[in-house]
């Protein structure tokens, strides 16, 4: 799904990381491969979703009070600082695990998850992370 002129690779914590290695991780609309159950997880009776492919997102320019830093509007806590700690120590460890489905974006660049992911990024300041793009239809 990689698309031609598109920047794939950047330093994650200094570890390159290549966004394509995810449509490894999880294949969708490849020949001869059935597509991963990920990608239809975020429907809803009411909701569908299409897949429009992984990105990258700059984050560098958000205020650290961004809604893309902070669960409040899913989880009564908020962002827990612990878990961002906890994240960003693996990040530093490790990298970006490719192994994990990266955080969600609409059509609209708007973050449905990932939050956490994303304060634990900008702790590490890091500028951009990797991100899956759905566009949600609803009926």
């Amino acid at each position: 799904m990689a698309t031609k002129n598109k920047i794939t690779t950047r330093k994650f914590c200094g570890v390159d990381l290549d966004i394509t290695e995810f449509e490894n991780t999880f294949p969708y609309n490849q020949q001869g491969q059935q597509d991963h159950s990920v990608y239809s997880s975020f429907n809803t009776p009411s909701t569908k979703t299409e897949f429009l492919g992984y990105e990258w997102f700059y984050i560098g320019d958000e205020p650290d009070d961004s809604d893309i830093f902070d669960n409040k509007e899913v989880k009564s806590t908020g962002t827990i600082e612990s878990d961002v700690d906890g994240i960003a120590y693996d990040f530093r460890m490790s990298g970006y695990d490719v192994s994990k489905f990266p955080a969600v974006i609409d059509q609209y660049n708007k973050f449905r998850n990932g939050k956490t992911r994303n304060k634990a990024s900008r702790k590490n300041k890091q500028d951009y992370v990797p991100v899956a793009k759905f566009k949600f239809i609803s009926d």
